[in-house]
């Protein structure tokens, strides 16, 4: 599962282009605006990238400590954690990113 997730992150290295109903970091802010788009288009997979390689860190301990099954359960719980939480320090930093454009 955590090899996946860092599959997935490697292939946000090709950024969309413009706004678009299918690929990419969309959310009302993150549409909202081309500018706003690509800047989540950017940051949002570092998040993801750095969650991802903490996941399979916890991946490891809980495969050594508790076996197989336990650690895959746990993971996913993990996983689906730290990808609202990706989400949730992304839409932070669109707001922060509105205000700074909104002052200069």
């Amino acid at each position: 599962m955590s090899l996946f997730c860092l599959f997935r992150s490697c292939l946000f290295k090709v950024l969309p282009k413009d706004i678009n109903s299918t690929y990419g970091y969309r959310s009302n802010r993150a549409i909202s605006s081309n500018e706003l788009w690509h800047y989540a288009n950017s940051y949002w997979p570092k998040v993801l990238l750095k969650l991802s390689i903490l996941t399979i860190f916890f991946q490891l301990i809980l495969l050594i400590f508790f076996g197989f099954i336990i650690s895959i359960i746990a993971t996913a719980a993990i996983w689906s954690f730290f990808l609202i939480l990706s989400i949730m320090i992304t839409e932070n930093k669109l707001k922060e990113f509105r205000k700074q454009k909104t002052r200069d």
